[in-house]
């Protein structure tokens, strides 16, 4: 259904399910690369969790998806790629302890103080698939796009 009002207004259609929404810059990643008029399809909405709801919520209401949101992602230290201050601790210590790669999953983990199995799960995919983190046979590597990012925008 949601295609086809899509289809038909003439705009984007992004579908998610809930249960990909677990992070509040799951969601805001999603968010702000949305359009005016874009439809955001959420299978499983009922397994939404709360925190990610109280960051939806405000983006729905009323038409007020920029500035509220923007305040919340504010609050929650979310920048404007959707990353959180775990994200950037991980492309920072990347950058400052190995020159920004290549480096091991391993490595990474113990100089975060992260687990590489959370690491890998939960952080690196959205790194990924934004283009800020590059995956290599001899290790992670940060792209020139998330050393620019992360220039500009300060939340230290």
């Amino acid at each position: 259904m949601s295609l086809i009002l899509a289809e038909e207004m003439g705009v984007n259609c992004k579908i998610t399910a809930a249960p990909a929404l677990e992070r509040p810059r799951d969601i805001t990643g999603i968010l702000v690369n949305l359009k005016p008029g874009d439809v955001l399809f959420i299978d499983e909405i009922h397994r939404l969790n709360r925190l990610t709801e109280e960051l939806l919520y405000p983006a729905m209401e009323d038409y007020r998806t920029e500035e509220v949101a923007a305040e919340s992602l504010d609050f929650y230290q979310v920048d404007p790629m959707g990353l959180d201050w775990t994200d950037r601790m991980i492309l920072e210590t990347m950058i400052n302890n190995f020159y920004g790669g290549p480096v091991g999953l391993e490595s990474i983990a113990a100089s975060t103080g992260e687990d590489a199995k959370t690491i890998e799960d939960v952080y690196e995919p959205y790194l990924l698939q934004i283009g800020f983190l590059h995956r290599t046979h001899r290790g992670r590597m940060v792209t020139e796009m998330a050393r620019e990012h992360l220039f500009k925008t300060d939340y230290s």
